[in-house]
């Protein structure tokens, strides 16, 4: 009976690993770093440079040029496995609670026209990407973006929230070399907690060898209030990465903010970059990254901020208090 069940459980493990080759890819990243502040050292699991991930996704074709797709993504904390890094926070829900905090979507498309339902990356935060500097991760464009957005991200002013919106319907064309992504928020009674609203939209394309967009977030919930506007790029000179992002911000105070960065190849496996930021109404932050490559899924990095001001928020430091300066060394192992 038991060699019967040990048999049973093989047969299921096989059948399973075969489904999932036949169109569910299993992904992510496992990204732990010492971090130092000025309030003490720390291990930081969440990840301060390709951040700590695991996901499932797939596609089916349906015929007639339609594909189905699904995307289910957490973020987790690689020094103790906990939930984190996700962006259901500042919309009313418990990160703890929420175990796909990042991506629970599914969607249809035929190349041109697309919809997706679920939890999924916020448009407004994706066209911001276009201008963050490849190398350094989330050590520095999280602060980074934070400051060209006015210290307002996808609708909360956690570090790392926000950036995906749960209860969401969107909506993609590809027309003419240009892609076009709009988002609302579907929240029922507005009077219950957890119901903020939120919009964002934008367009992307490629000017010959500059990739431009223009992106837009309207915010109305419990930390944040107001709409942003934010154009970003990058292009390449030879071996260099050259990116900018320039936001205009209204809301609770209006402001402008910029960042600037570049990455490039230095000596045989490593490469590195900088970044600098700066919000009008509030302070700025320098960046220096280096990062070395072992291979296309693991690297080593290290990451260093300096803000003008003392802050606990989009330092992403965790040590529960202000900070002038962060410094993250890590290594990260994507699969």
């Amino acid at each position: 009976m038991r060699k019967t069940q040990f048999a049973l459980a093989a047969l299921a493990l096989v059948a399973s690993s075969a489904a999932l080759a036949e169109g569910v890819t299993v992904y992510g990243t496992a990204d732990v770093s010492v971090v130092h502040t000025d309030n003490g050292t720390f291990l930081g699991g969440a990840g301060n440079s390709a951040g700590s991930i695991i996901g499932f996704k797939g596609s089916e074709d349906l015929g007639g040029g339609l594909k189905a797709t699904f995307n289910l993504e957490a973020g987790y904390t690689g020094n103790d496995g906990s939930t984190a890094n996700g962006g259901n926070v500042g919309f009313g829900e418990s990160g703890a609670t929420v175990l796909f905090n990042r991506a629970a979507n599914v969607g249809i498309s035929n190349g041109v026209l697309g919809a997706t339902l679920g939890t999924q990356i916020s448009p407004f935060i994706a066209g911001e990407l276009v201008g963050a500097t490849a190398v350094g991760g989330n050590g520095v464009f999280v602060p980074g973006l934070f400051l060209v957005n006015g210290g307002t991200l996808a609708g909360t002013t956690e570090s790392a929230g926000g950036f995906f919106i749960p209860d969401a319907i969107s909506l993609s064309a590809n027309v003419g070399g240009v892609s076009v992504h709009g988002l609302t928020r579907a929240i029922g009674n507005s009077s219950v907690a957890g119901s903020e609203k939120y919009n964002a939209i934008n367009a992307v394309a490629s000017f010959g060898a500059i990739n431009a967009s223009i992106s837009y977030q309207d915010v109305n919930s419990e930390s944040a209030v107001g709409s942003n506007t934010v154009v970003a790029a990058n292009t390449t000179i030879g071996d260099v990465r050259i990116n900018g992002a320039y936001g205009s911000n209204k809301g609770s105070f209006d402001s402008t903010g910029y960042m600037v960065g570049a990455s490039m190849p230095l000596i045989g496996a490593i490469s590195g970059g900088l970044t600098y930021a700066r919000n009008a109404s509030m302070y700025s932050m320098t960046s220096v990254s280096a990062q070395y490559t072992f291979s296309k899924s693991t690297f080593a990095y290290a990451n260093y901020s300096h803000f003008s001001e003392a802050t606990g928020v989009a330092a992403n430091d965790n040590s529960g208090g202000s900070t002038k300066s962060i410094l993250s060394v890590g290594l990260a192992k994507s699969f």
